[in-house]
């Protein structure tokens, strides 16, 4: 009967804590799930990015690229800080050089080809020596030029603008006019086939 009487007092007994979890999950594990996947942290102890974190880091990137493409470059370039007269025009003067002249032209060239600038202080320079025959001048000395390359912003589509402006004193020489830019040595350029579209809007 005592054997008996334990075996009661133990089977109506307080029921224990793993029998009351028979049939439903800890309410624990739910949370601890959710603070796992919440957390910010990885176990070597790096960052981990959110998804939305990665969205800004995209567009953060695209921003920029944007901003690159519509940066504008420019290639400035001059025949040096002191005039020059070609040696043979010095040797051949026979009058005293007058006022110095400028003239200035910007020329359009496509985007989709490079830029020889040769040919545009050529050309520009002829135009000067056009206005200086005009005073009974037939050559030209303490030459100077210079000139800037605005590059498309976006290629191939877009255009070259260069702005040229040549200066110098006009002269009387018992020789020709050598018809060429000084210190060509130090002309830079766009490497590719150049297409001039229009000099000063024409």
């Amino acid at each position: 009967m005592a054997i008996l009487g334990r075996t009661r007092t133990r089977s109506t007994g307080t029921p224990s804590p793993n029998s009351k979890a028979k049939g439903k999950a800890p309410l624990y594990s739910t949370s601890s799930s959710t603070s796992s996947t919440s957390s910010a942290s990885t176990p070597d102890g790096g960052v981990r990015l959110s998804v939305g974190g990665i969205a800004n880091m995209f567009i953060k990137l695209r921003h920029l690229e944007r901003q690159s493409k519509k940066k504008q470059y420019t290639i400035t370039c001059s025949s040096g800080a002191q005039p020059l007269t070609h040696p043979r025009t010095f040797a051949n003067r026979k009058s005293q050089a007058k006022a110095p002249m400028l003239h200035k032209d910007t020329y359009v060239c496509a985007g989709n080809g490079g830029v020889n600038v040769v040919p545009l202080l050529r050309a520009t320079r002829t135009a000067l020596m056009l206005e200086a025959s005009r005073f009974g001048a037939n050559a030209l000395v303490d030459e100077s030029w210079s000139y800037v390359i605005n590059e498309p912003k976006n290629r191939p589509r877009g255009q070259f603008k260069v702005h040229v402006q040549y200066s110098a004193c006009a002269t009387q020489a018992t020789c020709c006019d050598t018809l060429q830019p000084v210190a060509m040595d130090k002309i830079r350029g766009v490497p590719g086939l150049m297409t001039v579209i229009s000099r000063n809007g024409e």
